[in-house]
């Protein structure tokens, strides 16, 4: 079921939703959600605080690239995010 029926992963938002509308159930829809908002709703643990002080907030202000590796198209080397 779960790799060829109504569970599959292609099928899931058509016939997941067709077998729903017979049963008189909601609709089922894919949600995102970032991995923040998960460990701040479920764990109470806000990864962008400072784990010092707990009152100031950590940014990314430099990135270190790997040595070795896949070639890394999108992303521009020394790239800085400073403060806004």
């Amino acid at each position: 079921m779960r790799h060829y029926g109504i569970l599959a992963s292609k099928n899931k938002a058509i016939d997941l939703n067709k077998a729903k509308l017979d049963l008189g159930q909601p609709l089922w829809q894919k949600t995102t959600i970032s991995w923040k908002e998960i460990a701040l709703a479920k764990l109470n643990i806000n990864p962008d605080a400072c784990p010092k002080c707990k009152k100031g907030f950590m940014e990314v202000i430099d990135r270190f690239l790997p040595l070795r590796g896949p070639p890394l198209l999108k992303m521009k080397r020394n790239t800085h995010f400073l403060n806004s």
